[in-house]
């Protein structure tokens, strides 16, 4: 713990010789330096918690500079200014006093029989002295927590050493916002979910370059081992920590990232054997149903009458603290709504394998769309349009469970193509768009490409004729006066444009069999232009 000007207060060179005349709230002011002040420029190379002496002989001729340099001081926050009487100057100007006690500014008339020299060792020892109390402490404190580590204590000592030391809540927080360990003081007023807003704000904002990001009277420590972001550590409702409380913080921190690490590693271990046996149930095609029930009940999920996938990809993968926090709440979500369900997390992507106990149909089918409705209104990322979420047909043989997989996925695939303006999808909705996706790169789709998508393209390219937006409209809208007013043309010039398209390509769009050709075409290359990687099947 650093020196105060009230601690030094009590040495006998201050009772006998230091008189406070002024600035009595700011005795709580740590003392770091101690310097003499006799020149006129002297606040230009001030700083914080310095113990000034001074016997103004440079400014006792101009009174309005010594109340301006008196005023700087104070504004600079040094911990106190004694000033030497009977030397140069008999009292201490009252202007003097006044403007110390108006920056809080401890104030004292120093007797003349004290030297500087005297003054500057008996402050410099006691600094010097504090200090080396701290750092043993600090010593004390580390060896006592590598003693701990040695020994095995889990998390939850290290957790209450520091919130019993600190006096205030204290919180160790994993990646995903869960609490790992936490030390409630008697009078802390709170809970686990203002732990959780406090962990998803610090995600959302850039890291503190001193190493911790501070929310009014709250600190977030980010707890980091191989280069690797563990977790937090959390302190609520605390003061303004002090040099040896940071020092003592920063090596709780230390000492909490390995043991998140040696937990991330257990944790890790478990987490790639889920992932194994979910790869060979989405994957892998077992002829043995009754081995399939046994590779599932490993997930946690015992098999009911029918099942159904749910697949979750993320728009932006960028790895971040606020991604992480949504991914938890996600997978903590999907289990509440699911309770019969196998939710895991595979890379940025989450997927759920879900069993329901009753016979499916229509109307389970609405109950299931409201529940994963209201499941992702409930989360931030639905407000943001940071996810996207499919989900597969029920099917009752649990072989079909790689077919549902890949259904979920293309959902989302095809969703974000042909309903961009939305983030849920079924994939029954794109059924015809599903089978399509099977002729790209086909002799078919080559040949459809060449008669009927590349001509109307380069036309439009020649001539600025707008067709392929034209037959969009009139393939998306109800009608083809609703086209036209989406155009902002006449419905006679809609006509000619699918005129000139029956022109160019031989197909009629007014003919059922030429409206189909053209639908398909359309959905060929909205599928040849919207398939990207980011989706993987695999």
């Amino acid at each position: 713990m650093n020196i105060t000007v009230a601690q030094l207060c009590r040495l006998p060179l201050f009772v006998k010789g230091f008189k406070l005349i002024a600035g009595a709230e700011g005795l709580n002011r740590e003392v770091r330096l101690v310097t003499v002040m006799e020149v006129p420029d002297f606040p230009e190379y001030m700083q914080e918690n310095v113990f000034v002496l001074t016997t103004l002989y440079a400014l006792k001729e101009d009174q309005n500079l010594v109340g301006e340099i008196v005023a700087k001081l104070g504004n600079m926050r040094i911990a106190a200014l004694a000033i030497k009487v009977g030397r140069f100057i008999e009292e201490v100007p009252s202007y003097v006093i006044e403007t110390a006690n108006k920056y809080g500014l401890p104030l004292f008339s120093m007797d003349k029989d004290i030297t500087f020299r005297e003054a500057i060792s008996t402050i410099s020892t006691e600094i010097i002295e504090s200090q080396f109390n701290t750092f043993k402490d600090l010593n004390n404190q580390y060896e006592y927590l590598l003693s701990s580590v040695l020994k095995g204590d889990k998390i939850e000592v290290f957790v209450r050493s520091l919130g019993e030391s600190l006096n205030c809540y204290c919180a160790c927080v994993s990646p995903l916002g869960q609490i790992v360990a936490h030390y409630f003081p008697a009078e802390f007023q709170g809970g686990e979910e203002d732990v959780e807003l406090l962990v998803n704000e610090a995600g959302k904002s850039r890291r503190s370059l001193l190493g911790y990001t501070q929310i009014d009277n709250d600190y977030l420590f980010p707890c980091v081992a191989r280069d690797q972001f563990l977790g937090y550590l959390v302190l609520k409702d605390i003061d303004p920590m002090s040099d040896s409380q940071l020092l003592f913080v920063r090596q709780m921190v230390a000492f909490l990232s390995i043991k998140l690490l040696e937990k991330h590693l257990v944790i890790e271990t478990e987490q790639r054997m889920i992932i194994a046996i979910a790869d060979e149930i989405l994957f892998q095609r077992y002829e043995n149903e009754a081995l399939l029930k046994e590779r599932i009940k490993l997930l946690g999920l015992t098999p009911q009458k029918y099942h159904f996938v749910i697949f979750i990809s993320f728009r932006h993968t960028d790895s971040n603290d606020s991604l992480q926090f949504e991914s938890h709440q996600l997978l903590t979500r999907l289990r509440s709504v699911f309770t019969h369900s196998a939710v895991f997390l595979r890379s940025t992507e989450i997927v759920a394998i879900v069993s329901l106990p009753d016979q499916p149909g229509t109307t389970y089918h609405k109950t299931i769309k409201r529940a994963i409705t209201t499941l992702m209104k409930s989360g931030q990322g639905q407000q943001n349009n940071e996810f996207d979420l499919g989900y597969s047909q029920i099917i009752r043989d649990l072989r079909q469970i790689p077919d549902c997989y890949e259904q979920a996925n293309k959902a989302v695939m095809l969703g974000r193509i042909f309903k961009p303006e939305s983030n849920l999808f079924w994939y029954e909705e794109f059924i015809k768009e599903g089978l399509l996706l099977h002729s790209l790169d086909t002799n078919e789709y080559n040949m459809m490409a060449r008669a009927i998508i590349e001509p109307i393209r380069e036309y439009d390219k020649k001539c600025n004729a707008e067709l392929w937006a034209t037959l969009e409209a009139c393939l998306v809208k109800s009608s083809l006066e609703k086209a036209a007013q989406a155009l902002h043309i006449h419905s006679s010039s809609l006509r000619y444009r699918l005129q000139r398209i029956h022109d160019i390509t031989g197909t009629n769009f007014f003919l059922p069999e030429g409206r189909f050709v053209l639908q398909m075409a359309y959905v060929l290359s909205k599928l040849d232009s919207g398939v990207t990687p980011e989706v993987s099947l695999k």
